[in-house]
């Protein structure tokens, strides 16, 4: 099973990720039942997950600079490509979903956090000011602000967006 990233959607349905592979799983707590969803292409472990206000399930990947959001009504995926700054292909880690219904990720390996503009399909970048600060964690404050941590440089960062 391998578990690794978790969240709860609005109908109290648990989801994961398996770190050892690419999968998705889905725990009813009712009943124990679970199922999985594999996305077409991607080949890389699914990380970090988290639900948004509309039920859909975002899952980043390490290895790839791929975000991931699962439609469970439809059991689609749908792919963004998220490019580092330099050109490579970042690995993803951190992942929340903001009050405003952004999607933030981080991109430690870039020293970046980006926020997906959905209508757009592309990511925007804020560079990380500490240099190999290594971002992995992130969340959305009170005022909407982003906290992060900086696990290379043992700081917590925040960013008014």
């Amino acid at each position: 099973l391998n578990p690794y990233g978790i969240t709860v959607d609005a109908q109290g349905t648990i989801w994961f990720s398996e770190a050892s592979t690419n999968r998705l799983g889905r725990l009813n707590p009712a009943n124990g039942q679970v199922s999985y969803f594999t996305p077409p292409g991607i080949t890389s472990p699914l990380m970090e997950l988290a639900s948004d206000a509309r039920g859909q399930i975002w899952a980043t990947t390490f290895n790839t600079g791929q975000l991931l959001r699962f439609d469970s009504a439809h059991t689609a995926f749908t792919t963004y490509n998220a490019p580092a700054p330099s050109g490579t292909s970042g690995a993803l880690y951190g992942l929340t979903v903001a009050s405003n219904g952004d999607i933030w990720v981080t991109v430690g390996s870039e020293n970046v956090l980006a926020r997906l503009d959905v209508q757009e399909q592309r990511f925007v970048y804020y560079a990380v000011p500490t240099p190999n600060s290594l971002p992995f964690g992130l969340v959305e404050g009170p005022n909407h602000e982003i906290w992060f941590t900086e696990s290379g440089s043992n700081k917590i960062g925040m960013l008014q967006p």
